[in-house]
């Protein structure tokens, strides 16, 4: 993007003054135009109006992206643009024959009495059946929050025009209800969807749960997943890109946020896992700028899931021998926003600790092994490695695991534990020296298994 389409500190007394229409990319070109045939006098263009290389007031604005979005009258997403060039504009050339309204006439039959009158819309081409979920604009990380947080948002897509409020989703199609246009990708906050965050002036239904940190959870758990699918063009933005949102959910639920994870579920939201199921090179790296301490899900590039789904999956009465305690969480902020970059962050914690280790078999991968016990060399689990073994991928690796939470009872199933799969900081350029860090999930491993090969422990996990 040209320095004119952008506000740089060599731009900024330039740009208090006058921004030349003819400088700017045409995607906002559109945008400008849009507001003006709405009668919109004000815009927030991010690029505009943050100052790009000012890290100070990239800060200061960035942890306001939650006022921003939420009290937008109109957010408009140029969603199958690729870049600045795109512009707002319906590109499919098959639009050049619209959908057509027909108005049927009543007639009384002998049968039946005349009713009122119908329309029906008439098109000549089935809606796009992937909705807006494979539009480049939905490939970014920075956009979900601006998307999630927005009370009404205008979609230019290649096909359609896709509108998205708290009570509707429609097109140019149906503009009366269209959810189906939007393939199941619809956003967490909407009326229909928000059953944890309850939306001013929006009445939420009897039936639904009225546990508002649950369901946070819950959702956030699916955001995260939609947010790691996404890209980044900066390593350092993996906190703040998704920092609105989590603002946003700790002021409406009083919960406390850390690195990415929640207080009221924190055992269940350490859980984390990386995803290999994923079609696309998203692959899972680790970040060349520290983003988040090891044990939160920040800390790696690339999708991330939770093994069980969701919180409904886990045992709501565990085995309190299999439940760490959370004895105190240190998140140091890069800067002001806690929500935002951080420096480090420490947990410290108690639990069931034993020693495991794993070797390449046939059946493994780089990321994924076979545990054994030390003592007799039985297959005791799964562990499922954060990041790929490297060139020493062929010698035996020995973790720690701390157990974490058993799954909910199944029939005809064994009973199951997690762990955190942890390993000794020895270099400080992978955390605090005399602590330790996650290295991936153990899962699988039958709760005999921590009776006699365990030990209660307290770790620092940075």
């Amino acid at each position: 993007m040209p320095d004119t389409a952008r506000t740089i500190t060599a731009t900024l007394e330039k740009h208090k003054i006058s921004i030349q229409e003819a400088d700017l990319s045409r995607t906002f070109q559109d945008f400008i135009g849009i507001a003006r045939r709405l009668g919109i006098q004000h815009v927030w263009i991010d690029s505009l109006c943050i100052i790009q290389d000012d890290g100070a007031d990239w800060e200061k604005e960035a942890s306001q992206m939650a006022s921003v979005y939420s009290n937008a009258y109109l957010t408009i997403a140029a969603s199958s643009s690729a870049d600045g060039n795109g512009g707002c504009a319906v590109w499919d050339s098959e639009r050049s024959v619209g959908p057509l309204d027909v108005d049927c006439i009543p007639v009384e039959a002998d049968f039946a009495p005349a009713t009122a009158n119908y329309k029906f819309r008439v098109w000549t081409r089935n809606p796009s059946p992937t909705g807006i979920s494979n539009d480049p604009l939905q490939t970014r990380g920075w956009t979900l929050q601006e998307r999630e947080l927005s009370p009404r948002v205008v979609n230019y897509c290649k096909d359609t025009i896709r509108w998205e409020c708290q009570s509707l989703h429609a097109s140019l199609e149906f503009p009366w209800d269209d959810s189906l246009s939007f393939n199941g990708d619809h956003r967490h906050f909407d009326a229909e969807q928000s059953i944890f965050l309850p939306m001013p002036g929006v009445n939420r239904s009897s039936n639904l749960p009225t546990d508002p940190r649950t369901e946070t959870a819950v959702s956030w758990m699916e955001l995260v997943v939609k947010y790691t699918s996404r890209r980044l063009t900066k390593d350092s933005d993996k906190l703040p890109a998704i920092s609105g949102i989590a603002r946003t959910i700790a002021e409406r639920t009083s919960d406390e946020y850390f690195a990415g994870l929640w207080k009221s579920y924190f055992q269940q939201c350490l859980l984390w896992q990386c995803d290999r199921n994923t079609e696309d090179d998203l692959q899972n790296t680790k970040p060349l700028y520290k983003t988040a301490p090891s044990w939160s899900w920040a800390s790696i590039n690339g999708k991330v899931s939770w093994p069980l789904g969701n919180l409904y999956n886990y045992n709501p009465d565990p085995d309190p021998e299999f439940i760490p305690k959370i004895l105190n969480i240190h998140i140091d902020p890069l800067g002001f926003d806690p929500y935002g970059m951080l420096k480090q962050g420490i947990l410290h914690i108690e639990g069931k600790v034993a020693t495991v280790y794993s070797l390449p078999e046939a059946e493994n991968s780089a990321q994924h092994r076979k545990l054994r016990s030390p003592l007799t060399r039985e297959e005791i689990g799964h562990i499922n490695y954060d990041i790929p073994l490297g060139t020493d991928g062929g010698k035996p690796n020995i973790v720690f695991l701390l157990c974490c939470l058993n799954e909910k009872k199944r029939e005809d199933m064994d009973l199951w534990t997690f762990a955190l799969a942890l390993q000794p900081v020895l270099d400080v350029a992978d955390g605090i020296p005399g602590t330790v860090r996650r290295v991936g999930l153990a899962s699988r491993i039958l709760p005999e298994f921590w009776e006699n090969n365990s030990t209660w422990m307290k770790l620092k996990v940075c």
